[in-house]
């Protein structure tokens, strides 16, 4: 009886990860959605017709939370012009967008803990580099 017991509480332990695993990488999902969304939003906010240029981009940098303003470096702005005319266009904002939460969301580091969708014991707390360098 106390082994059937046993196994009947391993597989619903099986089960519960399964389901946390699930629910985890959704929650990652639909963040990386919202900061995609955000990285946009403010983009649309300060964009001209043509796009973004430089001083647009300083003011799109003012209004993102600190956590990632501070991590993108002076640079970052040619790496995400990418025909290089000095204006971010939409297509590039996006692509550019879209590498970058990926790269926040990349397991070895994150956004910043508070924005953090799983704890993940293996996360080394170090920024990843390749938010400011843009897509490749």
């Amino acid at each position: 009886q106390a082994l059937a017991d046993f196994h009947r509480s391993v597989l619903e332990q099986r089960h519960i990860l399964k389901r946390t695993r699930q629910l985890t990488r959704r929650t990652r999902k639909l963040a990386e959605a919202q900061w995609r969304a955000l990285l946009l939003n403010m983009y649309a906010q300060v964009a001209g017709d043509s796009g973004m240029n430089r001083k647009d981009f300083e003011l799109w940098l003012a209004m993102l939370p600190i956590e990632i303003s501070e991590r993108l470096a002076p640079e970052t702005f040619e790496g995400m012009d990418a025909n290089g005319d000095g204006l971010i266009d939409l297509k590039e904002m996006c692509q550019w967008a879209q590498s970058a939460v990926k790269t926040m969301f990349a397991d070895r580091g994150g956004v910043h803990e508070k924005y953090h969708t799983s704890q993940d014991s293996s996360s080394s707390g170090e920024e990843p580099q390749e938010l400011a360098r843009g897509p490749h």
